[in-house]
């Protein structure tokens, strides 16, 4: 999750402007990371937590993907829903360790 969270955070304006392609790999490889780890998972309280996590970084690299690749300005307005439900996600994921 931390290294999930660090990909998203080194996600700059600039880059993705240089080489949205490019950007949009590296985002696709931790998405897929997060989903073999959900796959790995056998605990189900764990693996329903990072099952939603999964369904966030997905719907967030589709969003990258029709902003960056396809020039879909309107996409970014899908932005906040997809922001709200990973803070949901990262919320329940956290509460759940901690318990």
């Amino acid at each position: 999750m931390e290294a999930a969270t660090q990909e998203l955070s080194s996600i700059s304006d600039s880059a993705a402007s240089a080489d949205p392609q490019g950007t949009l790999d590296a985002f696709s490889t931790t998405v897929d990371a997060i989903g073999a780890a959900t796959d790995a998972t056998e605990n189900p309280g764990v693996k329903a937590t990072l099952t939603d996590i999964y369904q966030d970084f997905t719907a967030l690299r589709d969003l990258y993907s029709r902003v960056l690749i396809d020039q879909d300005a309107t996409a970014a307005t899908d932005m906040e829903t997809v922001m709200a439900s990973m803070q949901e996600s990262a919320t329940a994921f956290s509460a759940l360790c901690t318990n």
